[in-house]
């Protein structure tokens, strides 16, 4: 659970957090570029049959499909990820700012 990891802060084993997060990035950037490539795919299928509709029409109902409902799960997991690394990696600096105070 990656809220969990991201939930302990003791400095210990904060570098070793901090890594095993960065591992997930990879795989999840490859899985947005998955989906996103599921999407294009989708909409391409609404613009090549307008028939009469307009091209927003296409856009919209490409994003009220199911590819898009899960590209924009993928890419909110990866700004998660992005944002929990951010938060640790400020903690870290914060703990090695206070152990070279003291």
């Amino acid at each position: 659970n990656i809220e969990k990891l991201a939930s302990e802060s003791n400095s210990v084993g904060l570098g070793e957090k901090i890594a095993l997060l960065s591992s997930f990035l990879p795989r999840i950037t490859q899985e947005v570029a998955h989906r996103q490539s599921k999407y294009n795919l989708c909409l391409n299928e609404h613009l090549t049959a307008l028939e009469g509709k307009s091209v927003a029409g296409a856009k919209v109902a490409s994003e009220a499909s199911p590819e898009y409902a899960e590209l924009l799960k993928a890419k909110a997991l990866r700004d998660s990820v992005v944002e929990l690394l951010r938060g640790l990696k400020y903690l870290a600096r914060a703990l090695k700012d206070e152990f070279h105070q003291t």
